[in-house]
């Protein structure tokens, strides 16, 4: 199941370079409905928006397949990770925990990342994930790469 994941979110997601078609929309892997990588579509989404002042906003330019990911897809955590979305609508989801990209903006709070920063980081479960063009995480989750010197 990994393998056929992994096939068609690299089929699709690798040509949707960060381009907002309408203003404030990104497209991003919904999922409408639990079941299989046959309930993921690519589509629009509203472009997450920086509330806190510990938010950093990231072009993202590659993502993970985390197992928890997988889980999710079939359900898994449905009413757990509710409680810390407040009991908001969960659908449509948008998978992915981890990310690499370039930070597009920050909260006033962020002072360790600038915008034009290369980054790693992670989503927690309860929020927006990385498969999308756009991901909003805290700046402790987020790190700045490394650069590769060469001997």
């Amino acid at each position: 199941m990994l393998k056929n994941t992994l096939s068609f979110i690299r089929s699709s997601y690798s040509s949707t370079a960060f381009s907002v078609k309408e203003k404030l929309k990104a497209k991003a892997w919904q999922l409408h409905e639990y079941g299989d990588t046959s309930n993921l579509r690519l589509d629009y989404s509203r472009l997450p928006v920086i509330r806190k002042p510990n938010e950093v906003l990231v072009q993202v330019e590659a993502a993970s397949v985390n197992p928890i990911d997988l889980y999710m897809l079939g359900g898994y955590g449905q009413t757990l990770f509710q409680i810390p979305r407040n009991f908001e609508l969960e659908f449509p989801l948008i998978l992915g925990r981890d990310f690499a990209g370039t930070v597009i903006s920050t909260g006033h709070g962020v002072s360790k990342i600038k915008v034009g920063d290369p980054v790693y980081g992670f989503v927690p479960l309860h929020k927006p994930g990385s498969f999308a063009e756009v991901v909003l995480s805290d700046a402790c989750h987020v790190s700045e790469k490394q650069k590769i010197y060469k001997i």
